[in-house]
């Protein structure tokens, strides 16, 4: 994997938030959280899983052998899956 392009951005529109999808795969049970990991999750959850207009996300565009990949996250979600070790570090 190499990394191109990392950075903070504001979203002009609805996006998908690919670490959402990830919790939602690989995230712990919602009874080993924490009380401030639970109202993130509320919170993520009231929004449908998306990156809302005006938010502040992660873009993160790589290459992964020859095919280029743009992955697009919430900051709050990407700090959840990053304490929880849910990225694959390849």
């Amino acid at each position: 994997m190499f990394v191109l392009k990392d950075e903070v951005r504001t979203a002009r529109k609805f996006y998908h938030c690919d670490a959402s999808e990830m919790w939602r795969s690989y995230g712990p049970p919602e009874n080993e959280l924490t009380a401030d990991e639970r109202l993130v999750l509320d919170g993520v959850k009231a929004d449908k899983w998306k990156i809302r207009p005006g938010q502040r996300y992660r873009c993160l565009v790589f290459r992964d052998g020859r095919e280029l990949v743009t992955q697009r996250a919430r900051l709050d979600m990407d700090n959840l899956c990053q304490e929880h070790d849910l990225y694959d570090d390849a």
